[in-house]
């Protein structure tokens, strides 16, 4: 049971320990925007920013609520089946919201 949630755990912190990074150094190039250049780059980061938060929701939030899942023992049946719901609401429309995201909300593509 450890040697599978173990690696799920740690995939899990990983991410977020990647993404708190990436946020760290769109901040930090936010604040050397503002003095030195133009503030469309300034624009530019933010959006970056949020297509980041809204990846990594997508693709992180299923897989905790999955974790969750495994955690969860089948003497609560209730809780049991609005994890499996949760799991299948934010795993299932993965592909088309990474498509929204890269495809219909960037301008070169359209």
């Amino acid at each position: 049971y450890v040697t599978f949630c173990a690696p799920i755990v740690l995939g899990i912190l990983f991410n977020c320990v990647v993404f708190g990074c990436l946020v760290k150094v769109i901040f930090a190039k936010q604040e050397t925007i503002t003095r030195v250049e133009d503030k469309s780059s300034l624009e530019k980061r933010k959006r970056q920013l949020r297509s980041s938060l809204a990846v990594f929701i997508l693709l992180g939030l299923g897989w905790v609520f999955g974790f969750v899942l495994l955690l969860n023992d089948s003497k609560h049946a209730e809780t049991h089946l609005v994890f499996r719901i949760l799991f299948i609401i934010f795993n299932a429309p993965q592909g088309i919201m990474i498509f929204i995201l890269y495809a219909l909300f960037n301008k070169q593509l359209r």
